[in-house]
């Protein structure tokens, strides 16, 4: 008998250790092992109808030892037999009972199990030891059950894949029952895959020959990835040799003990020859005894203090089973992908300038049109990404959530004892937000692996937490504001953990502070290389509109699945869906040999109740028992037949389980369409049944699908009711409808005209309207457009849709527009995007030349020109160059800069040696990555980098430049030159080319600059404090806060803005907080004062917001009215101002943007659309919108579409 290894018994005192039972085990109880049960099913079959021939076969068969095939003989004899007598003369009369060594396995610790048996006494076992309790059974026609299980903190279950005597119609007994069993139940396979996966796993009565063992072997080998693994078996007489194969190729550790020969005389006098296992049993009572040793040593360890490892140490096995088992699962997603990008969506994302020229050096991020949404989501901290239905926004996070569970895996598997450093944003955590059920924290800490401490985790900074698909939480969490509250309250609580939320809108997520990006359709050219890679399918025999529909990820992937005959009928998304249903109707009438199976009947009211109660998930029950209403009108249907085809549609994948024990479509999509389907049958039978819809936004995307599936003379008619309710969302739905008639375009067109001939119309309103405008885009009226090009809010969006209707005519006037407009991107630039060509490069080097320095036409300029990349670009670009004017030449280098060439680049790199610090700037962005590109790199470049460090106006550009490079050579070089510094400017930029790879040092030096503070460094200080890790300055940088030097201040606030940016949470303590208020109330410095207040509400709001509130409650309170454009920062909720307040605020709606700085609209009105109850609304917000003050008309429109936004109601007509 061997001794137990450590690492055995480390995996069988882990919390989520499983122990896999065979039949050995069932042996010890009287029941027979394989060999017998076969030998049993003979003489059943003998006493009946097998035939002595076949007899004499079976039995040479079993003489050879091969019992797999001689069971598969059997069985097809066995069924057509009474097979449920025969269970029960083996398994049920019998009565067996658990033995000694039942007992002592569910005593050894862990509390989950999977075996082969069919059996109970596992069961028996656990519930006689532990004083009544429990496993839950789940067996293998139980979905629900296994999605259960599935969560990485399931415990306390007892999973059958291969059946339970109780369902003997479930057993699998052949290779042909297993085969059919990863036919027609994946989701057992994939359950019992994921527990092998994820789990350490202990195997108990099997030997390496038995069928049962065979038959799951396929399963142990798919899921080893190589590499250590959590397997152990004790198996009997198992040589050295095959030991260190089953390791090699399975990784399983095998633990042998030796059996004895005992020869046995039966009736008759036959002898045979039986192995003993008695060995097995003494060993497993050791293995329980050494176990109850080792936790006794555990806790006198723990009492005595000693040194215990790190929490990276104590959870590394834990996480590499976890890690593995992620980029399982989602690695055919990853093979199957398609390029995503995203944009940044400004208008949606958080203010990130407090004020005057602060963050003047833009972020990559906000200046890029396409970015790569995986590069997006690995590099930025915290963000939204939201998108169309069936954008693939789950499909990008899964995707990326396997890709750093892989770069987890071999950083953890590099070093047995990695830091607690090394596991920050290391663990993603995908939470699919339809499961929640009002507790965040716990649905973390279920998905989590047993042995891994949630709160610990949480306070590391460990985890990617990805709250996937937010717009699919039960509606009544969000008109409750629980899952408001319950997000807000952990993103504050553990800010140190990066928070990635993807929704269709940001309906639900408005209350959220960070960047948000939008996924983008998928390019031509990806769509092309994934039909032709898949299914043979050229893009060019394709007809436009199925093009543009296959620009949608979802309606990609169901189009390749489509049959080749079932392709040739899709002309739009709702016969694709139709066909889609199609297919799996005609799965279902082979299943259940029903000729007429009406499956839209059987679905849709079950979607169209699941849409207007707001839940993307309903119990089992209320799905069979709408089954079994409709079963009763077929007679020839026997009484399981809602169930069984219940278990179908789960088997094929259009109804799935979750982690709840509860039932969704496999896309929302889809569960939109059926409901679709069903509202049109109730339109045509009462078209009064829309109103009450459209009230709600819960039946947006449904109400799109639904204008689809009617005729063009309804379509019309409907649209026009929409209008009437919500011109924006009539445009949209226009938009999105199969077909977009001219006549329709322009029916919607007039009334938006209408709209806008009102006097009373507020600049809000307008912008609204300006969203419709966008949505009709060619199809509007050219004249009313031209028209509104005179319209300071009209004016942007009417461009667009010029553009889009190729209206030459407009150039003049876009230019004009544009030449005077101070936003970047702007609607004009976009226009003329599509308007201009490349006889207009000439002319648009003059405006940019002519443009005053103070401005973004410049860059909107560049942004048209760099789309006309060509040898005549490049010779203007050159006479730019050489100019002696150095506003041209800055110019050239923001052309330059946006140009994704080498050619450009090479340009820029020249322009390094330019005497103009802004050419140096221009040139250093577009060299070092701008717009998600990869720094270009050349030895020259690097040396006039090193050059520039020293430089007043260059040095930190230069060093972002270099330290963006993360290349060894490059940090020993700056490490090296710091002994010897030219200046001040070069020893301070050179700390920030270090400060990844020798912070300590970097950090130093730095806080000795602080010490010795001289304003003259304030900038690049600052920008070189920020790019050590916030750990290494975080919370000493905070004592510097406590100087009466104004200058030394502003450094340490910007220090602070640029190292936490705009959303990161910091969880600061309430002294600190407290100090920086009083510095926010009593600071004459404009800018100070402006960073001190968004990192008040931005990054410690955790800790801010009640001392904040408390003071804005406060009607005494000095800086009161100050106080309203920050307090517009935070996360609010309804409930956390009082009557009283709202009622102040409602006055301040009067005033105009000027008074507050920071916003161009009032920010009151932000603070009460996000606080009002649908009755505060109603008495104090909405009779303002008939006010004869514009501003205050304005101002309170925009509160009321907050408030709608978040309560998920219309309010008001638009």
């Amino acid at each position: 008998m061997e001794r137990f290894p450590k690492h055995f018994i480390d995996a069988i005192l882990s919390k989520e250790c499983i122990l896999f039972i065979g039949s050995g085990i069932s042996m010890w109880s009287g029941l027979p092992g394989w060999g017998r049960l076969i030998e049993q099913m003979v003489e059943f079959l003998s006493d009946r109808r097998l035939q002595a021939e076949e007899k004499s076969e079976i039995n040479q068969i079993l003489s050879r030892g091969d019992l797999l095939t001689a069971a598969s003989l059997c069985a097809p004899l066995m069924r057509k037999g009474n097979f449920r007598d025969f269970i029960d003369e083996v398994f049920i009369d019998p009565n067996p009972k658990p033995h000694e060594i039942h007992r002592i396995i569910v005593d050894l610790g862990p509390d989950s199990f999977i075996t082969t048996n069919y059996d109970r006494l596992i069961d028996s076992a656990y519930q006689m030891v532990h004083d009544g309790l429990v496993l839950s059974p789940v067996n293998n026609d139980q979905p629900i059950e296994q999605a259960r299980i599935l969560k990485h903190g399931a415990s306390r279950f007892i999973f059958a894949p291969h059946g339970r005597v109780e369902k003997c119609g479930t057993i699998v007994l052949t290779r042909e029952d297993y085969r059919g069993l990863k036919y027609n139940s994946k989701a057992t396979i994939q359950t019992l895959q994921h527990l092998l996966i994820s789990r350490p796993v202990v195997y108990l009565g099997f030997g390496l020959q038995d069928p049962d063992f065979l038959m799951i072997k396929d399963e142990i080998a798919a899921t080893y990835q190589g590499g250590e693994r959590d397997h152990f078996a004790i198996m009997p007489d198992v040589s050295d040799l095959q030991k260190d194969f089953w390791n090699e190729q399975y990784g399983i550790n095998i633990l042998s003990y030796k059996t004895k020969e005992i020869e046995v005389t039966g009736d008759g006098g036959c002898k045979k020859i039986y192995q003993n296992h008695d060995e097995l049993l003494l060993l497993l009572q050791d293995l329980r005894r050494t176990l109850k040793e080792r936790s006794t040593i555990k806790t006198v360890v723990s009492t005595a203090k000693e040194p215990t490892p790190s929490f990276a140490v104590q959870i590394r096995s834990s996480l590499i089973r976890y890690c593995e088992d992620i980029v399982y699962k989602f690695s055919v997603r990853r093979s199957n992908g398609f390029a995503l990008t995203a944009i940044f969506r400004k208008e949606l994302s958080p203010d990130t300038e407090p004020g005057g020229d602060y963050g003047k050096q833009p972020s990559p991020f906000t200046r890029t049109k396409n970015m790569p949404v995986l590069e997006l989501l690995n590099s930025y901290n915290n963000l939204i990404l939201i998108g169309s239905p069936g954008a693939g926004k789950t499909h990008a996070v899964t995707t990326y959530a396997a890709i750093l569970a892989e770069s987890t895996l071999n950083m953890l598997r590099s070093t047995s004892e990695p830091k607690d450093a090394n596991i920050v944003h290391s663990i993603p955590l995908i939470l699919p937000m339809k499961e929640y059920t009002g507790d965040i924290k716990e649905m973390i800490a279920s998905r989590l692996p047993r042995s891994v401490d949630a709160d610990r985790a949480l306070e590391y900074g460990c985890l990617v937490l990805i709250f996937d698909a937010v717009n699919e939480v039960s509606r009544d969490l969000v008109d409750t504001k629980v899952l408001a509250n319950n997000i807000s309250w952990i993103v504050s609580r553990f800010p140190r953990n990066k928070f990635i939320f993807t929704s269709r809108s940001m309906n639900y997520v408005s209350f959220l502070k960070p960047s948000v990006f939008e996924l983008q359709p998928i390019s031509l050219e990806a769509i092309d290389h994934y039909l032709e890679a898949r299914c043979s399918i050229s893009l060019n025999s394709l007809s436009d509109s199925i093009i543009e529909m296959l620009t949608n990820p979802l309606f990609l992937t169901l189009f390749v699945q489509a049959n080749k005959e079932g392709r040739s009928k899709i002309s739009n998304a709702d016969n694709l869906l139709r066909e889609y249903f199609s297919t799996i109707e005609q799965k279902l009438i082979q299943e259940t040999e029903l000729a007429d199976l009406p499956l839209i009947k059987l679905l849709t009211p079950i979607a169209y109740r699941m849409i207007d109660q707001g839940s993307q998930t309903v119990l089992p029950d209320h799905i069979l028992a709408h089954f079994h209403s409709i079963f009763r009108d077929y007679s020839q249907l026997g009484s399981n037949a809602a169930s069984e085809i219940f278990q179908t549609l789960i088997s094929l994948g259009v109804l799935v389980p979750d982690a709840e024990g509860k039932i969704g479509l496999f896309h929302q999509t889809a569960l939109e369409y059926l409901a679709a389907v069903e509202l049109v049958s109730l339109y045509h039978n009462d078209p009064l049944v829309l109103e009450e819809k459209l009230d709600l936004f819960r039946w947006d995307e449904t109400i799109i699908l639904f204008i689809s599936l009617l005729s063009p003379e309804q379509s019309k008619a409907v649209l026009s009711q929409i209008a009437e309710t919500d011109i924006v969302f009539a445009c949209r739905a226009f938009e999105s409808a199969t077909i977009q008639e001219q006549n329709i375009g322009l029916q919607l067109s007039d009334i938006i005209s209408e709209k806008l001939a009102n006097a009373l119309l507020s600049n809000a309103e307008k912008h609204s309207i300006a969203q419709a405008i966008h949505h009709i885009g060619p199809y509007g009226r050219k004249a009313m457009l031209l028209r509104l090009l005179d319209d300071p809010v009209m004016a942007g969006e009417s461009a667009i849709s010029l553009a889009r209707m190729g209206v030459k005519g407009a150039v003049p006037k876009i230019t004009e527009l544009l030449l005077n407009d101070n936003v970047w991107p702007s609607d004009f630039a976009q226009s003329l995007e599509l308007l201009a060509d490349e006889s207009m490069i000439p002319q648009l080097i003059k405006y940019g030349n002519e443009v005053e320095e103070e401005g973004l036409a410049d860059s909107n300029l560049a942004e048209i020109l760099s789309n006309f990349e060509s040898n005549e670009l490049y010779t203007e670009i050159s006479k730019l160059v050489q100019s002696e004017v150095a506003k041209e030449r800055q110019f050239a280098a923001e052309i330059l800069k946006k140009i994704d060439s080498d050619r450009a680049r090479e340009c820029l790199a020249q322009m390094l040696y330019d005497s103009d610090a802004g050419v140096r700037w221009g040139a250093i962005f577009g060299l070092g990555g701008a717009f998600d590109r990869r720094p270009y790199e050349s030895t020259a470049i690097v040396s006039q980098m090193f050059e520039l460090l020293a430089n007043e106006e260059s040095g930190e550009w230069a060093a972002g430049y270099l330290r963006g490079l993360t290349d060894d050579a490059i940090t020993k070089e700056a490490a090296s030159r710091l002994q010897s510094p030219r200046n001040e400017y070069d020893r301070i930029n050179l700390c920030a080319v270090i400060a990844k790879s020798d912070p300590e040092t970097s950090k130093r030096t730095l806080f000795d600059a602080l010490d010795n503070y001289n304003p003259a460094f304030h900038k690049p200080l600052y920008n070189a404090i920020a790019s050590l890790s916030k750990d290494y300055i975080i919370p000493e940088i905070f004592a510097y806060l406590e100087t009466d030097d104004v200058k030394l201040r502003l450094t340490v606030l910007e220090t602070l803005r640029w190292t936490l940016g705009h959303d990161e949470q910091l969880h600061i303590s309430k002294e600190d907080c407290e100090h920086i208020i009083t510095l926010w109330e009593n600071s004459d410095d404009y800018m100070g004062k402006n960073i001190a207040g968004c990192l008040l509400t931005d990054n410690f709001s955790a800790v801010s917001k009640g001392m904040l509130l408390k003071r804005f409650s406060d009607a005494t309170y000095p800086f009161r009215e100050q106080l309203i454009e920050f307090v517009a920062r935070l996360p609010l909720v309804k409930g956390d101002l009082s009557m009283d307040v709202i009622e102040w605020l409602v006055t301040r709606l009067g005033y105009d943007g000027e008074t507050h700085p920071v916003y161009s609209w009032n920010p009151a009105a932000r603070i009460l659309g996000m606080v009002c109850d649908e009755g505060t609304l109603k008495e104090k917000l909405i009779p303002l919108l008939n006010s004869s003050n514009e501003v205050l008309r304005s101002n309170a429109y925009i509160a009321v579409s907050e408030a709608e936004r978040i309560l998920g109601k219309r309010f008001i007509r638009k």
